[in-house]
């Protein structure tokens, strides 16, 4: 066992230092990257003499002697303040859909007429497909409300996360957002959230030459945290990470009597620290590349294969997540290979743990170029100009005077003063006061420096869209609308453009953070969300679901809720010019349809129309119209009410005859029988107008059966034209 020990502990030794060496390679690789990221960042943020202090001027401007006036224009501060609006998000909602099923058309079982199993079999495949889809409904339904729910959480929320890694990327080139698991102190629930970190920390495969780092092996993400939550984090003793340290604390070096002025700033103000890099490895644990013993070498490559997790540190001879120890006192394999394996597989949807946002890219690369690069040698040229013209002004502020010896003292003692102060000439002096004391003038400063510089500025606002109209300026009048309008267009695209990346960005970060919330969350982590049915939903068709169905069967999509958009003025007339042509054509379809379907068009231009105003337009929607009546139908409830009414019309004839005759044989009796032919005459009427009745009832019954005929006749042709246009449909594809 011992020996065994010795083994592992010289293998993640040698393994440890090797993957410090791939990520000193990495830094030097980033180098490039780094300088201008760096370059653009003190544009934006850095005092007004940073450019002129000796480590900037020495790297970036060359020998220049520094000028007494050092003036820095942060032109990079103007191009996030004024362009980042087009892309910071707000309120940002996450939508879950499920991927919609195929319509099954009958015929592709067969001829119903030929075949009676055909309609059977049909009927499986289609209460099959409806049951997965109501499933796929329901978990994609759960996922987002999670999602949701979780952005709301995080105690950064997810609008501010991802305003940072925007800022990032308008500076650097570059911006990142992580997916994490997290939970807070007093509470045992689990959450995810997406969490914006440093440019800086992030290193990539120094192998890898493409933007979207297919070629790249391994990645890794850079932390500084104090000994003891690394400590905490991955299950060691307290205080047993303490000597492999990175950077002391300063009460730690002072304890150690070193000098205050000696003590860096970087350092931990309270608390020992510790750098250490987390790797996502593609290429195993990194036995692949090294001579180490074929034992290990075939243990780990067979138990964690190609997907590794790594933590190291500078100064520390073993893995952080997997030390020689914990190995040794794992249960089984499943324990080690937990240790070893990525937080959440999200290497089985083809990504990286990380939402990388890159405006501009490299094609033979893997890091991006940054959107002020190309304008820094105009905006550093700048700036040396205008130090050098206001170091010209300042120095014309001095007033020079030539005067006679005999004065000099004293008229230099009158400019000096603060006050008023008369020079006192002698009366004995023959010299006209003139030609004693006499102002003299400088040369006028040459123009020319600052023609330089507005060209500087031009050729900066250019290269960045820091147009006049940015500024809601102009420096000359346009003669129509038609040309503001476009302006406005074009100094759009580029800001439609990068907000795009960002939409697209996002929706990829939500992906992410959807497959990880797969994973790692239960029901009992969101009961409070959900309820008992809901959680209890979850565990089943979330928790327990096959990655496979998480990572393929919801497509996970953001949407900013007061995004602004550069060109919604535009957008916004396409609609009403739009509106004018479709409107009416979508209120036939509908009145003449009458159901969902038909209404649904109307409703959705609505929906459209409500994003590019920013308006909620769901209390706008219409429900289903009611179908005009079919008019075979409506001829045939005519004549039923009609044949009601003379149907009631008969029978009260024939009551009023009964009545009648029945009067008339009283009448009969009263007389002695004086009235009989009458009464037969009677008789003989009442019976001819009972048959007209029974003759127009038969006839009005003829005529409805006939229309139900026509009627049946009309409705099995359609059904015939139906499915012959069905089969020639099939036949044709």
């Amino acid at each position: 066992m011992a020996e065994e020990q010795t083994k592992l502990q010289n293998f993640q030794s040698k393994m440890s230092a090797t993957w410090m060496k791939k990520i000193a390679a990495a830094h030097k690789a980033k180098e490039g990257f780094s300088k201008i990221a760096e370059m653009c960042r003190s544009f934006y943020s850095k005092d007004c003499g940073f450019m002129w202090k000796d480590g900037f001027r020495d790297e970036f401007i060359g020998p220049i002697e520094p000028p007494s006036v050092q003036v820095t224009i942060n032109k990079a501060f103007d191009f996030v303040s004024i362009i980042g609006p087009y892309l910071f998000w707000q309120y940002p909602t996450v939508y879950v859909r499920p991927y919609e099923p195929i319509e099954i058309d009958p015929l592709t079982f067969g001829n119903p007429q030929s075949d009676p199993m055909v309609a059977q079999r049909y009927q499986m495949v289609t209460e099959m497909q409806e049951s997965r889809w109501a499933v796929s409904k329901l978990r994609a339904a759960l996922m987002e409300r999670a999602l949701n729910y979780f952005q709301r959480e995080q105690r950064d929320p997810l609008e501010k996360e991802c305003n940072r890694a925007i800022v990032d990327a308008m500076l650097t080139g570059r911006g990142v957002l992580w997916p994490e698991k997290y939970s807070y102190p007093a509470s045992g629930r689990t959450l995810t959230g997406l969490f914006h970190g440093s440019i800086d920390d992030f290193f990539v495969d120094p192998d890898c030459c493409d933007p979207g780092l297919k070629t790249a092996k391994w990645i890794a993400r850079r932390h500084v945290s104090p000994v003891y939550e690394v400590e905490r984090k991955f299950g060691h003793k307290p205080g047993s990470l303490k000597k492999y340290a990175s950077t002391e604390s300063n009460d730690e070096k002072i304890s150690k009597n070193t000098p205050h002025d000696k003590v860096r700033r970087e350092n931990g103000q309270t608390h020992d620290r510790m750098v250490w890099y987390e790797i996502f490895s593609k290429g195993g644990v990194g036995t692949r590349q090294h001579d180490v013993e074929s034992t290990l070498h075939d243990e780990f490559e067979d138990l964690i294969g190609d997907y590794a997790y790594i933590v190291v540190s500078p100064h520390c001879p073993f893995f952080l997540n997997a030390s020689p120890e914990k190995i040794q006192e794992a249960e089984d394999d499943d324990e080690i290979l937990e240790m070893l394996s990525w937080p959440y597989p999200c290497w089985m949807d083809g990504r990286w743990p990380v939402a990388i946002l890159d405006f501009y890219t490299d094609s033979k690369s893997a890091w991006p170029i940054a959107p002020l690069a190309p304008a820094m040698g105009w905006l550093v040229t700048m700036n040396i100009l205008v130090s050098a013209a206001v170091q010209n002004a300042y120095e014309n502020r001095k007033q020079l005077v030539g005067a006679l010896e005999s004065v000099a003292d004293q008229v230099e003692k009158a400019l000096s003063s603060g006050s008023s102060a008369v020079v006192r000439v002698k009366e004995s002096m023959n010299h006209d006061i003139n030609k004693m004391v006499q102002y003299l003038n400088r040369p006028q400063m040459n123009t020319d420096i600052w023609s330089a510089i507005e060209y500087c500025s031009n050729e900066f606002n250019k290269a960045t869209n820091l147009i006049d109209f940015m500024y809601a300026q102009s420096s000359t009048q346009d003669r129509s609308a038609r040309s503001t309008a476009a302006k406005e267009e074009k100094s759009g695209v580029r800001p439609e453009k990068m907000s795009l990346d960002v939409a697209a960005w996002m929706s990829d970060a939500c992906q992410q953070l959807k497959t990880l919330t797969a994973f790692e969350i239960s029901g009992s982590d969101i009961d409070g969300l959900l309820g008992p049915v809901g959680s209890t939903l979850w565990d089943e068709y979330v928790s327990s679901a096959d990655p496979e169905e998480v990572c393929r069967e919801m497509n996970a999509t953001c949407e900013a809720s007061d995004m602004r958009r550069p060109n919604r003025e535009r957008d916004a007339a396409n609609m009403n010019n739009m509106a004018q042509l479709l409107l009416p054509v979508m209120q036939q379809v509908a009145a003449v349809r009458g159901d969902d379907e038909g209404i649904e068009p109307l409703n959705a231009f609505l929906s459209s129309l409500g994003k590019i105003l920013g308006m909620d337009t769901t209390e706008w929607e219409l429900p289903a119209l009611s179908p005009p009546p079919d008019p075979m139908l409506q001829q045939l409830q005519q004549a039923m009410q009609q044949m009601e009414m003379e149907k009631t019309g008969a029978e009260t004839a024939s009551k009023n005859a009964d009545a009648m005759k029945k009067t008339a044989e009283a009448q009969q009796i009263a007389s002695g029988g004086q009235v009989d032919s009458a009464m037969r005459q009677q008789e003989f009427d009442f019976d001819m107008l009972s048959k007209a009745v029974d003759m127009r009832q038969a006839q009005q019954k003829h005529q409805m059966d006939m229309a139900k005929s026509i009627a049946d006749f009309q409705f099995k042709g359609a059904q015939m034209r139906m499915a012959s246009e069905l089969k020639n449909q099939s036949a044709s594809v």
